[in-house]
């Protein structure tokens, strides 16, 4: 539970700066900065993968030229 809490402990403590927000609208902020962290770790996690996917790619095509 406690590595879940540090990842998304950033988000219980964002405000936003224009005081005129309704709190609905500023959780709809908080879902976007969510779903863009879990999106970068997952680019993150599959970064190796696609490097390696790429080299083979462009070796095999190298030997078929």
């Amino acid at each position: 539970m406690k590595p879940i809490f540090l990842l998304f402990s950033s988000l219980l403590f964002l405000e936003s700066s224009d005081h005129g927000l309704v709190g609905g609208e500023a959780a709809d902020h908080r879902w976007v900065i969510l779903v863009s962290i879990i999106a970068r770790k997952i680019i993150h996690l599959l970064s190796k993968p696609m490097e390696f996917t790429g080299f083979v790619v462009d070796f095999f095509l190298n030997l078929i030229y």
